[in-house]
C-alpha cells in the first residue's frame, strides 16, 4: 500500500523476455524522465539493474502524481554497438521500434528491448515509476478492540513486558467495584485477546498504578503511603528496603557513556516533599525540594537522548497544590529540575492526565483533562524534546468517533502502529476499555 509499483512479474515472462539474450553489449547506462507536465520528473533519480533488468526510482514520486501525457525519455547506453530498441507498452501488449527521442506514456510499465549492431545480442528492461499511492503524513485511526476485559474498571496503566518468552502488554488495572488490582495480558503482536493473571505482593490499596515505572529490567510503583514496591516479572511484587518515603515516581534516565542509569523519584523527607534518585546499585540520594508548579500527578513523562546525554522531562499535570499546569520540565540526574517551557508563552492549555510517546522521531502529547474537568483529544507534538509545542495538523487527527479521554495509556509497536488503550472521559467516569491504533502511512513504506 505503500507505492504503486508497475513492475508485473508475470508479465516480464509473457512479453518475450526469455526469448532475448542477457548481453552486456546492449546494457542501458542512464536513464532520465523529464516533462513540462509533471513538476520534479527530471529530477527523479532511476536505478538500473542490470540483472534484473529492471528499470525504477527507489523513492516513490509524490501521492497524486499523474501522467496527463506522453514523457520525454533520455537513455544512454554503455557500448557503441547499439543498432536499434524495442518498446512495448506491457498493458496494451504493443510493441514497436522506438526512434530513442518520440515521447512515451509511462502510466504503465514499458518494456525496452536493445538491440547490438551483430544482430544477435539483445538485453531486455523493464521501466516503471514509483508513485506513492496514498498520502505519506496520513494517519488513519482505527478501534482495534471495544471492550477488552469484561469487569468495569476504575483506571489502568499499560506497560510492556516479556512473558512466555514473548513481548506482552501488561494492563493493571483497579476494579470499579471492590479492592485490590488487577493485571490483564496480551502479546504486543496481537492485542485483541485478553487474559487474567492473578498478582501477588501488592497491598489492597493505594497504590499510584498510574506511576509504574520500569528500572533496569524491573517494575516499581509508589504508594500514597510513601512505600515502593517492586517486581522483576510484573506478577509478584515485593517492598523495596531501604528507600526513603517515595510519595511519587517521575520516571527513568537511560545509561549513557557520562551517566549511570537513574529513577527518578520524590520523596517525602522530613515533612518537605524532595526530589530523589535511585542508581543501578539501589543506593539514594536527595536533592533538591519540589518548586511551586512542579507536576506530582497527571504529569505525561518521557526520557530522551541529546548530545551523548540521557535526560527525562514531564509535562502537564497537577502540583502539590493541585493547579493544572501547562509546563514542562527536565532533568540529567533526577535531583536538579529545570522548567523547559516559557512562562510568557502559551503552548497548550493547563491539563492533566496527558499521555506522551514519542513517535515519528517527535514527542506526541495527546488529550487530558482541562480547566473545566472536560476532555480533550486534540494531539500536540514537541521537536525539541518539550520546549516548544504545537497541535498537530489535520493529517493525524483523532477522528469523530474517537471520545476525548485523559489518563490512557499509549503505546508503539514494532510495526510501527500508535496505541491508544482505555482513558477515562470525565473524572467521575470508568475507564474506557477499547483500543484505538494507527499508522503513518510513510512509516509502513518498505525501505
Amino acid at each position: 500500500m505503500g507505492c504503486l509499483s508497475a513492475t508485473l512479474f508475470s508479465c516480464l515472462g509473457s512479453s518475450g523476455s526469455d526469448e532475448v539474450s542477457n548481453s552486456p553489449n546492449c546494457q542501458i547506462q542512464t536513464f532520465t524522465l523529464s516533462s513540462d507536465s509533471v513538476s520534479g520528473l527530471s529530477s527523479v533519480k532511476f536505478t538500473i539493474d542490470q540483472l534484473s533488468g529492471e528499470i525504477y526510482n527507489l523513492d516513490s514520486m509524490p501521492y497524486g502524481t499523474t501522467f496527463k501525457h506522453k514523457i520525454v525519455c533520455k537513455i544512454t547506453y554503455a557500448s557503441a554497438t547499439v543498432s536499434g530498441i524495442q518498446a512495448t507498452y506491457i498493458a496494451k501488449d504493443s510493441t514497436f521500434w522506438w526512434n530513442g527521442s518520440d515521447s512515451l506514456d509511462f502510466t504503465q510499465p514499458v518494456k525496452f528491448v536493445v538491440h547490438s549492431h551483430d544482430g544477435v545480442s539483445t538485453k531486455a528492461y523493464v521501466a516503471h515509476v514509483n508513485i506513492h499511492q496514498v498520502q505519506p503524513d496520513t494517519l488513519i485511526w482505527s478501534q482495534r478492540a471495544e471492550n477488552i476485559v469484561s469487569e468495569a474498571v476504575s483506571s489502568q496503566k499499560v506497560m510492556v513486558a516479556q512473558y512466555e518468552g514473548a513481548e506482552h502488554y501488561f494492563m493493571y488495572v483497579t476494579p470499579a467495584t471492590g479492592s485490590g488490582y488487577h493485571l490483564y495480558h496480551s502479546l504486543v503482536s496481537a492485542p485483541d485477546s485478553w487474559q487474567q493473571i492473578t498478582l501477588s505482593g501488592l497491598p489492597t490499596s493505594g497504590v499510584r498504578m498510574s506511576q509504574i515505572t520500569e528500572f533496569r529490567g524491573a517494575f516499581y510503583v509508589p504508594t500514597t503511603s510513601g512505600i515502593l514496591y517492586r517486581s522483576t516479572d510484573g506478577i509478584n511484587w515485593s517492598k523495596v528496603d531501604g528507600a526513603p518515603s517515595v510519595k511519587y515516581i517521575l520516571g527513568c534516565l537511560a545509561e549513557t557513556p557520562s551517566a549511570s542509569t537513574t529513577l527518578a523519584a520524590i520523596a517525602d523527607v522530613n515533612g518537605t516533599l524532595t526530589f530523589c534518585s535511585m542508581n543501578s546499585s539501589s543506593a539514594w540520594t536527595t536533592g533538591e525540594a519540589v518548586p511551586d508548579g512542579f507536576p506530582i500527578v497527571g504529569f505525561g513523562t518521557k526520557g530522551y537522548t541529546a548530545m551523548y546525554h540521557d535526560y527525562l522531562m514531564v509535562v502537564a499535570g497537577k502540583d502539590k497544590s493541585s493547579q493544572l499546569l501547562n509546563t514542562t520540565w527536565g532533568t540529567n540526574d533526577g535531583r536538579e529540575w529545570i522548567k523547559y517551557t516559557d512562562d510568557k508563552l502559551t503552548f497548550f492549555t493547563v491539563r492533566e492526565g496527558v499521555t506522551v510517546a514519542r513517535y515519528d522521531s517527535m514527542l506526541y502529547m495527546i488529550g487530558g483533562f482541562l480547566s473545566d474537568g472536560t476532555a480533550d483529544k486534540k494531539i500536540y507534538t514537541s521537536h525539541d524534546n518539550g520546549v516548544n509545542w504545537a497541535v498537530i495538523d489535520s493529517m493525524v487527527v483523532l477522528p469523530d468517533a474517537y471520545k476525548a479521554r485523559a489518563y490512557a495509556s499509549v503505546k508503539v509497536d514494532p510495526s510501527q502502529y500508535i496505541y491508544i488503550i482505555g482513558g477515562k472521559t470525565s473524572s467521575s467516569a470508568n475507564d474506557l476499555k477499547d483500543i484505538w491504533y494507527g499508522r503513518i502511512n510513510r512509516l509502513g513504506f518498505k525501505k
